[in-house]
Order: structure tokens, then C-alpha cells, then sequence
């Protein structure tokens, strides 16, 4: 597998180019706080590497991008619609998937709800669909930033690296919301049934009543990362399932 860091306008972005013919390309998002690093995206980027161009990028303020400013989701979403652009013009002759985490599969959704664009398949991992709800119950709470303090000023909610968010960003996950959505593709949700950063019966609720066709995969004892043993094997399992 090759590996190679490019740029698409201002935007990091890395590149796993398989070892033989490209016969599809998956964009993977990241998270919030996460980065184009993801050990999840490598591994899965691995798995697939006979036939498959993976491309991720960071998003802003995450990773290595040098947007030096507080966190907008006006900036996420203009990131996510450019790279996407580039790859559909660049590969326009490819199948193209899309793998998106938490943070990322709110972003992958906002952005299906206004494209006419299709993928051929939407693979979701812990979607953080309710994002306002996740900044304010667990991503507040876990960084010990008391809420009153969003309000009023920007607040590092990063981990490795500094992200700056303020109440504007919130405001504008609560306007963005995906209440109302009728996604008529289909869409593969990977979810933990012990996810301890998104409500899993909320997230149930919410796919019930706005996807037309979906797919949920459970995976036992799993929380929002995924990260004890045999978890992310589980993942890679239902990804190459669902793309090979």
C-alpha cells in the first residue's frame, strides 16, 4: 500500500492507494478532535488495499490544519464538499463510498440532506447525530469545561491539539440539525450497544422515522471508540462485507 499526504486547496488530506488497479474509492471522515491519522481508517484502508483508494483528510483546526481560528461548521462542511468534489471529478469513472465517525457522520449527513449527489455505499460509524447533545452532555463533561463557560467565550475542547469552540458553533449544530430528513439511499450504521457518547435509543428512534433503507450493525459491549479487544476486527468485518 502507498501512502501519500497531498493537499486539495488548503485541506490535509492523505491518500492509501492499493496495491493493484483502483476499482473504488471511499472518502473516510473523522471525528471531532480526531484526525486524517485515524487508526481505524488505516486498518480499514489495509484491508481493503488489492482494489481500493482510500482518501481522508482533516478537518479544520484538527490534525495539521493550520486554520487558526475558533471552530465554525460553516468551514467543516465547505472542507467535506470540497474534497468530495475533487474526488468525484477526479475518479468520476470509480464507484464512490463514503466511511464517516461520529462527528464526521453528522457533517455526512448534513451534507446528503442538501446534495443531489449520490454514493454508492454511506457506512456511518457511532453517528453523533443529536452533535449539540454530545458537545453539551459528554464532550463538556469529559474535558471538564463547565457549560456556562461556552456561553461565554471560546473553550479548548481538543485533546493532542487545541480546538476552540465558542456558543456560535454550538448554535449552529442546534440550526443544522437532521430533525425532518428523509434519506431515501441506503445507509449502513456501525453502532456499540454501550456507545457512552450518543443516546443508542435516540439514535434508533431517529433512523426509524427518517431512512427510508438502512442497515444497523450491533456490536456488543462496544462504547463510542471501540477500542477494546476484537472491536475494531468486528469493524473491519461488516466494512469489507459491505464493500467487497
Amino acid at each position: 500500500m502507498n501512502i501519500q499526504n497531498k493537499k486539495i486547496e488548503n485541506i490535509c488530506c492523505k491518500y492509501f492507494y492499493p496495491t493493484n488497479k483502483i476499482e473504488q474509492v471511499v472518502i473516510a471522515v473523522h471525528g471531532f478532535a480526531g484526525d486524517k491519522d485515524s487508526s481505524v481508517i488505516e486498518a480499514i484502508a489495509k484491508e481493503l488495499n488489492q482494489n481500493t483508494l482510500v482518501v481522508t483528510f482533516d478537518l479544520p483546526c484538527h490534525g495539521e490544519d493550520n486554520t487558526d481560528c475558533t471552530l465554525k461548521l460553516s468551514q467543516c462542511l465547505h472542507y467535506l464538499d470540497v474534497v468530495i468534489d475533487t474526488v468525484k471529478k477526479e475518479y468520476n469513472d470509480k464507484t464512490i463510498s463514503i466511511f464517516a465517525t461520529s462527528f464526521g457522520a453528522f457533517l455526512t449527513l448534513n451534507y446528503l440532506k442538501n446534495s443531489l449527489l449520490s454514493f454508492n455505499h454511506i457506512i456511518l460509524r457511532a453517528p453523533a447525530i443529536f452533535m449539540d447533545k454530545v458537545i453539551v452532555n459528554s464532550i463538556l463533561r469529559d474535558r471538564k469545561v463547565p457549560y456556562n463557560d461556552l456561553i461565554n467565550h471560546s473553550v479548548d475542547l481538543g485533546i493532542n491539539k487545541k480546538i476552540m469552540v465558542d456558543n456560535n458553533f454550538l448554535q449552529d449544530l442546534i440550526e443544522n440539525d437532521l430533525s425532518n430528513c428523509n434519506f431515501k439511499t441506503h445507509i449502513d450504521i456501525i453502532q456499540g450497544d454501550k456507545d457512552d457518547i450518543v443516546d443508542v435509543k435516540e439514535n434508533e428512534k431517529y433512523y426509524k422515522s427518517n431512512f427510508n433503507d438502512y442497515t444497523l450493525y450491533y456490536i456488543k459491549g462496544a462504547d463510542h471508540r471501540f477500542k477494546k479487544a476484537g472491536e475494531l476486527e468486528q469493524i473491519l468485518n461488516i466494512v469489507t462485507q459491505i464493500l467487497k
